[in-house]
C-alpha cells in the first residue's frame, strides 16, 4: 500500500513537472526573442532605431541637439515601436519635454539624469524598467500612466520636482526605491492592483502629506523613512510592519494599527517626536501580543484606544464638480456711493446693493432687504467697524457676502442672527467680537449653518467637517504649522488669504472648490502643486509668492487667469491651462518663468485666447495642446 502511494505521487509530482513546463514552453514560444535586421536607422523625424526580425522598432537615440520637445511616435517608418532602449536618451541636457504615443517599455536608464526634462507623456506605456527617469531633478509631471503594469526599481528616484503621478487600477509592482527622494510629491494613492511592492519605495519624500497604501498585506521596510510631512497615511489589514517603516516622520501624531498585525520591525517609529496616539483595532489582550521590536517604545508610550475603527481612504479623486455655481462675491459696477437712510451702499451691474458703512445709534440692528427698492446681498468691508454699541445683528437671508473686517472689534457685539445665505466671509469679519469669543475653545467654529469661521486646533492635518460650504477668509492665518488640509466635497468656496502664509502647507486638496478668493494661498512657501479640479471663480494673487510651488492644475472649468496669480513662484515648471479659459493677463506670471504649458484644448483654440499686452511672455514656454500628446482635442 505505502508503495503503491508513493508511486501515485510520484505520478503527480511528474505531471505537475511536464505542466510546468508546457507552460514555460508556451510562455516562450508566446513571446519569442527577435533578431536585430538593422542597427542605426534613421526615422523621418530624427530618431535612431534598431529593426527587428518581427518588424518592430526599438528607439535607441535621436541625432537632433537642440531645446526640443522629443516625442516618441507609435511607429518609426512603419514599424511598429515597442521599446525605447536602455539608456537611450540617458543624460541629455536637451530634452525639456518627453511625450510618447504608445510604446510597451521605456528600458533601464532610458532618461535617467535628463536634468531640463520637466514634462513626460508615457502613453501606452506598460513596463518603467530600473531606472528609467531617475534623477531627472525637474521633471515635475508624468501623465499617460493609464497602461502601466509595472514601476522598476528606482524608476523616478531623485526626481525632485516630481508633485504628480497617476498610479492606475492596471498596475502589480512597484520596485524598490521607486520614488525615494522625490522631495516633491505630495499625495499617493496605490491601487488595489499592487500585489508586489519593493522596500524604501518613499524614502525621504519629505513633502508627503497623504498616502494609502491599504491595499498592501505588509508595510516593507523603510518605505516612508524621512517622509517628515507625513500626517495620514492609511493603512490596510498588515501582518507587518517593516524596519524603521516610519523612522523620522516628524509630522505624524496618530497612527492606526490593526488587529491583524503581528510584528513591528525595528525602529519602524523611531523618532516620530510628534507621535501622541494609537488607535488599535483590536482588545487591549491581542495590541499586548504584537511583537514590538527595540525602538517603538513610543508606541507603548503613546496613548492608545481599542476596538478603534480605521480612517476610510480620502476622496482623492479628480473629478470635476460641474453643478452650476454663483459666485457670492459682490463686484461693484461704479465707485458712487449712496446714502439711504442710515446706511451708505454701492451697487452693482445687477442693480444690486452692497453696505458700505453704517452712521445709526440702533442697539439691536436688522440689516434691510433693500435700500431705495434695490435688493441688499452684501455687506462690504469695514461697514461696522469699531461700532461700541452694536449689541446684536440679524442678517436675514439675503446676504451672500460680508466683508473684511465687516464687524470688527464691534466690542459690544454678542449676537448675530440668521445668515443662512451668506457664503462668503473676509478676514478678520467678526474679529475681537465677544460673539466670537462665545463659541470658546471649539476646534471647528461653525456659523450660519454651512460657514467654517475659525479653527482653534493645532493639528498638523485639518479635516474640515463634512456639509460645510464654505471656509472664511484668513482662516489659518496663525496656523504656520499646518501641513495638510482636506476639504469635503460640501466646500465650494474659500475666502481671501483663507491659507495665506502657511508656510509649512504641503497639499490642499478640495475637489469641489469652484471659488478661491485674493491671495488664498498667498506665501504658502512648502507647497509643490496645486491641484483644483472645480475652480471656476479665482481672485488676484492666488499663488503669489508660493516659492516652491512646481505644478498647477486649475481643472477644466475657469475662464479667466487673473493679473499675480502666480507672481514670484520662482521654481514654478507647469501651469495647465484648461480649454475653459478664454482670457489671460499677461502678468500672471510675472517674475516667474515656467518652461511648459498644458493645454487642454487644440492650438489653434489656444491661439484665440485674449492675452493682454501680448504673448510675449509665452515665447520661451513650450505650447503643449491636447494633440500634440495623441488625445483627441475638446
Amino acid at each position: 500500500m505505502k508503495k503503491r502511494i508513493l508511486h501515485n505521487r510520484l505520478s503527480v509530482c511528474s505531471s505537475l513537472l511536464a505542466l510546468l513546463f508546457a507552460i514555460s514552453l508556451f510562455s516562450s514560444c508566446s513571446e519569442p526573442e527577435y533578431a536585430i535586421v538593422s542597427e542605426g536607422n534613421r526615422s523621418s523625424d530624427g530618431l535612431i532605431y534598431s529593426l527587428y526580425e518581427n518588424g518592430s522598432a526599438v528607439i535607441t537615440g535621436s541625432d537632433t541637439r537642440e531645446d526640443m520637445i522629443l516625442t516618441v511616435p507609435a511607429t518609426a517608418d512603419g514599424h511598429r515601436v515597442t521599446r525605447i532602449a536602455d539608456e537611450a536618451f540617458s543624460g541629455r541636457t536637451d530634452i525639456y519635454a518627453l511625450i510618447v504615443m504608445d510604446c510597451g517599455t521605456v528600458g533601464k536608464y532610458a532618461f535617467s539624469s535628463c536634468p531640463n526634462l520637466t514634462y513626460a507623456h508615457i502613453g501606452g506605456v506598460s513596463a518603467l524598467e530600473t531606472g528609467a527617469f531617475c534623477d531627472c531633478s525637474n521633471l515635475t509631471e508624468c501623465s499617460g500612466t493609464g497602461s502601466l503594469k509595472s514601476i522598476g526599481p528606482s524608476a523616478f528616484s531623485g526626481c525632485l520636482s516630481l508633485t504628480s503621478l497617476s498610479l492606475p487600477e492596471k498596475l502589480k509592482s512597484i520596485g524598490s526605491d521607486a520614488f525615494s527622494g522625490c522631495t516633491s510629491l505630495s499625495s499617493v494613492v496605490l491601487p488595489g492592483s499592487v500585489r508586489s511592492f519593493g522596500v524604501r519605495v518613499f524614502f525621504e519624500c519629505t513633502s508627503l502629506a497623504y498616502a494609502d497604501v491599504s491595499s498592501l498585506g505588509s508595510i516593507p521596510d523603510y518605505t516612508f523613512t524621512k517622509c517628515t510631512s507625513l500626517v495620514f497615511p492609511v493603512i490596510g489589514k498588515v501582518s507587518s510592519i517593516g524596519k524603521e517603516a516610519f523612522r523620522s516622520c516628524t509630522s505624524l501624531e496618530t497612527v492606526y494599527l490593526p488587529k491583524s498585525l503581528k510584528t513591528v520591525g525595528e525602529d519602524a517609529f523611531g523618532d516620530c517626536g510628534s507621535l501622541t496616539s494609537v488607535s488599535y483595532g483590536g482588545k487591549e489582550r491581542g495590541f499586548s501580543s504584537i511583537d514590538f521590536t527595540s525602538g517603538n517604545e513610543v508606541c507603548t508610550r503613546s496613548f492608545i484606544s481599542y476596538g478603534s475603527k480605521p480612517a476610510g481612504p480620502l476622496d482623492l479623486s479628480r473629478t470635476p464638480d460641474k453643478s452650476s455655481y454663483t459666485s457670492p462675491a459682490f463686484i461693484a459696477a461704479g465707485k458712487e456711493e449712496y446714502t439711504c437712510g442710515e446706511f451708505t451702499y454701492l451697487l452693482d451691474s445687477d442693480g444690486k446693493a452692497q453696505i458700505t458703512s453704517y452712521f445709526g445709534s440702533e442697539y439691536e440692528m436688522t440689516v434691510p432687504e433693500e435700500l431705495d427698492g434695490h435688493e441688499v446681498i452684501s455687506i462690504g468691508q469695514s461697514a461696522f467697524v469699531n461700532n461700541p454699541i452694536l449689541l446684536s445683528v440679524d442678517l436675514g437671508n439675503r446676504i451672500t457676502s460680508v466683508g473684511e473686517t465687516a464687524f470688527y472689534c464691534c466690542t459690544s457685539l454678542r449676537e448675530v442672527k440668521n445668515g443662512g445665505s451668506v457664503r462668503l466671509v473676509g478676514v478678520e469679519a467678526f474679529g475681537n467680537t465677544p460673539w466670537i469669543s462665545s463659541f470658546g475653545s471649539l476646534d471647528f467654529v461653525i456659523a450660519f449653518d454651512s460657514v467654517l469661521l475659525a479653527y482653534n486646533g493645532s493639528s498638523r492635518f485639518i479635516r474640515v467637517p463634512d456639509g460645510t460650504k464654505s471656509v472664511a477668509g484668513g482662516l489659518l492665518l496663525e496656523k504656520p504649522d499646518t501641513v495638510f488640509v482636506y476639504l469635503p466635497s460640501s466646500v465650494r468656496c474659500l475666502g481671501p488669504q483663507a491659507f495665506s502664509f502657511c508656510d509649512k502647507l504641503k497639499l490642499v486638496y478640495g475637489a469641489s472648490v469652484a471659488e478661491a478668493g485674493d491671495a488664498c494661498f498667498s506665501y504658502c512657501t512648502s507647497m509643490p502643486s496645486a491641484d483644483l479640479p472645480s475652480l471656476s471663480v479665482t481672485g488676484s494673487a492666488l499663488f503669489s509668492d508660493c516659492y516652491n510651488l512646481r505644478h498647477a492644475d486649475l481643472g477644466n472649468l475657469i475662464t479667466r487667469l487673473l493679473g499675480g496669480l502666480f507672481y514670484y513662484d520662482q521654481n514654478l515648471r507647469i501651469i495647465c491651462v484648461p480649454a475653459s479659459v478664454t482670457e489671460i493677463r499677461s502678468e500672471i506670471i510675472d517674475s516667474c518663468m515656467p518652461m511648459i504649458f498644458l493645454y487642454e484644448g487644440t492650438a489653434g483654440r489656444f491661439s484665440e485666447i485674449s492675452v493682454e499686452n501680448g504673448d510675449y511672455y509665452l515665447s520661451d514656454m513650450f505650447l503643449i495642446a491636447k494633440e500634440d500628446r495623441g488625445i483627441a482635442g475638446k
